[in-house]
C-alpha cells in the first residue's frame, strides 16, 4: 500500500499537522465535492496515511492516522488520550474499600467551544465561527480527527529545561530521556511499522527553532540507522526570533542533511491561521503518492530535482511559503514537471501526463496541478492563498541554488553573531559546515562567472 508514517514533533509542528489531518478527515467524510468531479474515493488511497483497526470492543472498525504526535503535556490542551473510538474502560471497585479511596484530579485544560459544537451541528463539522487566533490556545482546540491512543506521546523535559525549552541540547537530552524510559523504536514506532505492508517513508513535521530541534535531529538519526532505505522528508516549522533559534535550525540541518531526502523550511508560527497554508500545500504535494492509480513513490516527487542537495522551497502558484529561500532570478534555468488533470468532461480519469521544460538557469522546480474543487473543512481559516472555492490546486517544490545559498548564509551570519566562550568550538565547527554546505549550491552560471558565495572564507570570531 506504500504507507507513509507521519511524525509530529513539537507545538508549532502540531499546529500545522492538525490542519493537515482535518483536511484528510474532511476528505474521507465528504468524498464528492461537486457533481462534475470524480469522488475522492476513486482517486485517493486513504490507506497510505490511515490504518484500519478495531476498538477495544473488538467489533467497531476504526480508521486512524499513521501518526506519532510528540509534545509537552500542557501543549495537548484539553485533548484526551481516549476518545469516542477508544473509550476508557470503567474500573470495577471493591465496595469494601471504596470509602478509603481518595480521588485526586488535576486542573483540567478548558474545552474549547468548537469541540462542543462538533457534536451539536448536523453535519458534525462544528461551528467554525467559534475559532480565531484570539481564542485558540492549543492545536487540539480545532482538531476534528480522532487518533489511536498510541499516537499521543506526551513527553516532559526535566525541571531545569521545562520552563526554557529553547536549546538544541535540551531536545537531545529529552530524546535520550524518553529512549531510556521506553525505547522509542520498539515502543513508539514498532506497532506502526508492523501495520505497514510496504512502507515508503516518513514525513516529519518538526518545530526547529526551539528545543525540539535536538529531539528532531536524534529522531532522524534513529530512523536512518534502523530504516536506512526509507524516504525521510523534514518539514521545518517554528518562528526564529533570536540568534539561538537560528542556531538550533543550523545545527539540525548540519546533523541531519546526510539522512534526509528533503528539508523544507516553512518556519510557520504556532498559530491557528499562520500554520494553515503550509498544511494545504503539504496535502496537495503528497497527493501523487496517495493516488489509487498511477501512484508515485514519495521519493519520486523530488526525483526531478538535484539529488545531492536537500534544501527545498514551497510555493503555491507564485506565492512562496518559504520566503527565505525565494530569491529566484527571472533568468533562472527551470526544469518544470506538471501533472495534467483528469478528464472532467467525461468523468473518467486520464493517465497523468508528464510535461518537462528546461530553461536557462540553475533552479529546478516540480509543480503538481490538480483541477479539483478544494476540499477544505469548515474549520480551516480563510487565508489569502487557499480559499474553499479555489479549483486551481497548483503547488511547487523548488531547488534554487541562489535561494539555498542565501538561506545558509543567513543562518551562518546569525551563528557567527553569537558571543561568549561557552560553545565557541561547536559554533566554529558549525560555521565551517555551513560554508561547506553552501559550496554544494554553486550553480553552473556561478562557475562560468567564476564566483560563488561558497568561496567566502570569513574568519570566525
Amino acid at each position: 500500500m506504500h504507507e507513509i508514517i507521519t511524525l509530529q514533533l513539537g507545538t508549532s509542528a502540531n499546529y500545522l499537522a492538525t490542519h493537515f489531518w482535518n483536511i484528510q478527515e474532511h476528505a474521507v467524510r465528504s468524498p464528492t465535492p461537486t457533481s462534475h468531479h470524480l469522488p475522492l474515493e476513486d482517486i485517493v488511497d486513504h490507506d497510505v496515511l490511515f490504518r484500519q483497526g478495531l476498538a477495544p470492543d473488538r467489533s467497531t472498525v476504526t480508521f486512524t492516522p499513521r501518526a506519532l504526535i510528540y509534545d509537552r503535556g500542557r501543549s495537548f490542551g484539553a485533548l484526551k488520550r481516549v476518545n469516542e473510538l477508544y473509550q476508557e474502560p470503567e474500573l470495577k471497585q471493591d465496595p469494601s474499600g471504596a470509602e478509603s479511596l481518595e480521588k485526586i484530579e488535576q486542573d483540567q485544560f478548558p474545552l474549547h467551544p468548537f469541540q462542543t459544537s462538533l457534536d451539536e451541528t448536523e453535519d458534525g463539522a462544528g461551528d467554525s465561527s467559534l475559532l480565531s487566533d484570539n481564542n485558540v490556545n492549543a492545536w487540539s482546540d480545532y482538531a476534528t480527527q480522532f487518533f489511536h491512543p498510541r499516537s499521543y506521546l506526551q513527553v516532559n523535559p526535566t525541571a531545569s529545561s521545562q520552563l526554557n525549552f529553547d536549546d538544541f541540547d535540551h531536545g537531545v537530552d529529552l530524546f535520550r530521556q524518553r529512549d531510556a524510559q521506553v525505547e522509542i523504536f520498539d515502543n513508539d514506532l514498532r506497532s506502526f511499522l508492523e501495520d505497514s505492508d510496504g512502507l515508503q517513508g516518513f514525513q516529519i513535521i518538526a518545530s526547529l527553532s526551539d528545543g525540539w530541534s535536538g529531539f528532531t535531529s536524534s529522531m532522524v538519526t534513529l530512523l536512518a540507522d534502523e530504516l536506512p532505505k526509507q524516504t525521510r522528508w523534514l518539514f521545518a516549522t517554528g518562528s526564529p526570533a533570536s540568534r539561538l533559534h537560528h542556531h538550533n535550525i543550523a545545527r539540525t540541518l548540519a546533523d541531519t542533511e546526510e539522512n534526509l531526502t528533503a528539508f523544507v523550511p516553512f518556519l510557520t508560527r504556532a498559530s491557528y491561521s499562520a500554520s494553515a497554508d503550509a498544511a494545504a500545500w503539504l496535502d496537495d504535494l503528497t497527493l501523487p503518492a496517495r493516488r489509487l492509480n498511477d501512484k508515485l513513490a514519495y521519493s519520486d516527487i523530488t526525483s526531478f530535482l538535484y539529488t545531492d542537495r536537500i534544501l527545498r522551497s514551497a510555493k503555491h502558484g507564485s506565492q512562496s511559503l518559504t520566503p527565505s529561500l525565494d530569491v529566484t532570478a527571472p533568468s533562472e534555468r527551470r526544469f518544470l514537471v506538471t501533472r495534467t488533470p483528469p478528464n472532467d468532461s467525461t468523468g473518467t480519469p486520464a493517465r497523468d501526463g508528464l510535461e518537462s521544460a528546461l530553461g536557462q538557469d540553475s533552479a529546478l522546480t516540480t509543480t503538481y496541478s490538480w483541477p479539483r474543487a478544494r476540499l477544505l473543512p469548515k474549520c480551516f481559516p480563510h487565508t489569502q492563498a487557499w480559499s474553499s472555492g479555489t479549483d486551481d490546486r497548483s503547488v511547487s517544490i523548488e531547488d534554487s541554488a541562489t535561494g539555498a545559498r542565501t538561506f545558509l548564509k543567513d543562518l551562518r551570519d546569525m551563528v557567527q553573531g553569537i558571543r561568549g566562550a561557552h560553545g565557541y568550538t561547536e559554533r566554529k565547527e558549525l560555521v565551517s559546515e555551513l560554508l561547506e554546505y553552501e559550496d554544494r549550491y554553486r550553480g553552473e552560471m556561478d562557475e562560468e562567472l567564476g564566483s560563488s558565495a561558497g568561496d567566502e572564507d570569513e574568519d570566525f570570531v
